[in-house]
């Protein structure tokens, strides 16, 4: 894999919840190992939700997936620095609400 090379990673997550499940873990420690810690110079990590519920609270989920990526990654010695992040709620779902499952 080369320096500029872009890794598109789907993290996801329980209904109406923030917390990593072991299957998070999975993917997360995966696309660690396949790209390697030390030639990584940016992550972004962006945070989405369903529909369901109100605006508000599906933004502030979405921002709380986002920062339950970032502080797993930083355990595995990720600088904050490099982090570029994002949170929009319902606004731009990343998977149809009809998969059951949404990202960070």
């Amino acid at each position: 894999m080369c320096a500029q090379e872009k890794v598109r990673l789907f993290v996801l997550f329980g209904y109406n919840s923030y917390g990593l499940t072991p299957e998070a873990h999975n993917t997360i420690d995966g696309m660690l190992k396949e790209t390697g810690n030390n030639r990584v110079t940016k992550i972004e990590s962006y945070g989405h939700t369903d529909s369901d519920g109100q605006p508000e609270a599906n933004r502030i989920l979405s921002q709380n997936r986002v920062n339950a990526v970032q502080e797993y990654l930083i355990t595995k010695v990720y600088d904050l620095k490099l982090f570029v992040t994002g949170s929009s709620g319902e606004h731009r779902p990343a998977l149809s609400d009809a998969t059951g499952g949404v990202n960070a």
